[in-house]
Formats: C-alpha cells, structure tokens, sequence
C-alpha cells in the first residue's frame, strides 16, 4: 500500500505536463484549420468576381447607358459587389487580342487581393489571384482598363 500510494504521489504532475507538450501542437492544428479556411474561402471569392466580371463585360452589361471607361468602372463596380462589401481586390478588363474587338474575340478579367489572416498566427503575405477569359456574346461599348481599379475606390 505504501508503494502504490508513493507512485501516485510521483506521478501526480504527469498529465499537466503531457497537456503541456501537446498543447502548442493542438493550437497550432485548430489555428491552421482555421487560417486554411479562411485563405479557401477568400480564393473562392477571388474566383467569383473574375467570372462575374468576365460574365457582365461578355454581355456588354450597361446599366447607366455608358460606354468607354464609365462602363467599365460600372461592370467592375458591379463584379466587386457580387464579391463581397469588404473585399479590397483590384481588377483589370482587357481584350486578349489588340484592337477592335468583335463578338467571339477573347476578353481577360484579372482580380488579385490580398490574403486577409483571420488568427494572425500564421503570418501570410500573400496574394490571392484569378484570370478569366470568356467570349464576347455581344458587341462591347467598354474600353480596356488602363490599370487595375481598386474596389474601394468604387
């Protein structure tokens, strides 16, 4: 009796200390979980607002009867809505081939934004990207966006 009650006296810590060992590695799982997530889900909308901006150029989307530079700010004002409200992504809408372009010539939405870390533990600095490329469906009235526009600034 006297050896058993010895042996839970020596063995009294042990858990704490296993729980110790284990701990950094059960938080730095769940916080990766986490964080991998989050990167999924923001590169998911990355995805959308390409496709949603190629979509609308691709059918000449023009709600406020513009053309030029004025549409395209209007379809990227709307892809950038369709993102999210808190997206800081740029996007930039160009035909692929030079010159005028026809219906069935190839156009290009290129979004990038940055990784937004939801813990912080995982110090990330990187870009989310996407390009698309659709087939005009009608004749565009929008023109090439000279450099990327910035969905805050919409």
């Amino acid at each position: 009796m006297l050896i058993k009650r010895f042996r839970s006296l020596c063995e009294r810590g042990a858990a704490a200390v296993e729980f110790a060992i284990v701990l950094p590695l059960l938080v730095l799982v769940i916080f990766g979980t986490v964080e991998f997530g989050a990167a999924w889900s923001q590169k998911t909308d990355v995805n959308h607002g390409a496709r949603e901006a190629a979509r609308l150029a691709a059918v000449n989307f023009n709600p406020n009867d513009v053309s030029g530079s004025a549409q395209t700010t209007d379809i990227i004002r709307a892809a950038c809505s369709r993102m999210g409200s808190d997206t800081d992504a740029t996007m930039s809408l160009s035909a692929v081939s030079p010159g005028d372009v026809a219906v069935g010539d190839v156009i290009e939405v290129s979004v990038v934004q940055d990784f937004a870390s939801i813990t912080g533990f995982v110090p990330v600095a990187a870009n989310l990207t996407s390009t698309v490329q659709f087939r005009l469906e009608r004749p565009a009235t929008w023109a090439d966006s000279a450099a990327p526009l910035s969905c805050n600034g919409l």
